[in-house]
């Protein structure tokens, strides 16, 4: 209350006096108990406040400028089928996956040349990840094409090796030991050296 001092000075003021006094000073009395004032500090930061939300719905405006003529729907539709094309190929190479793992575990002399003759449409993967339709085609493939698969003790046989047909002509100076002669190739075919 000590700038009203300066008003007042040291006498007693009729209400023009006090008007007149204060118009000089410059300064503004207002009725705090209406509620109408706000200090100079509370007002800057409501309008510091009011600036930003100002400037970050016009930032919101400007983002939202670059999807004007996008199709969401069809920007969702594309996304939920390339998302189903990738889960897709995940399963697939999963069940590749444990193909070959299950594969590998029987002994086999060659993995690529196996999964020739495994018709995978018939192999299915449960979700616990067992495979179903595989193990069938495995023990038909050990009865029927046995050289794909190594002995017993893990050993390649004659007997587990494809035939080997010479035509006489030794490309590397060795001697072809197991290997046919033409005529031996023929009849073993034919099933009369059996």
């Amino acid at each position: 209350m000590d700038f009203l001092k300066d008003v007042f000075g040291d006498k007693t003021l009729t209400f023009a006096e006090f008007t007149q006094a204060v118009n000089e000073k410059k300064m503004k009395l207002v009725d705090l108990s209406a509620g109408g004032y706000i200090s100079k500090e509370k007002f800057d930061a409501k309008m510091d406040e009011l600036k930003a939300v100002q400037d970050a719905l016009k930032q919101k405006d400007e983002a939202l400028k670059q999807w004007d003529g996008v199709d969401l729907a069809k920007m969702k539709a594309e996304n939920e089928a390339e998302t189903a094309k990738l889960n897709a190929r995940i399963a697939d190479l999963q069940k590749q996956n444990a193909i070959d793992t299950a594969l590998l575990g029987e002994n086999i002399q060659d993995l690529k040349a196996v999964k020739a003759y495994i018709d995978f449409d018939i192999v299915k993967v449960g979700e616990k990840g067992d495979l179903t339709g595989l193990k069938e085609q495995v023990e038909k493939l050990k009865t029927e094409k046995t050289f794909l698969f190594k002995s017993e003790n893990g050993e390649t046989t004659p007997e587990n090796q494809p035939k080997k047909l010479t035509t006489g002509v030794s490309h590397d100076n060795q001697p072809h030991v197991g290997a046919l002669s033409l005529k031996d190739a023929v009849a073993d075919k034919l099933g009369f050296n059996r």
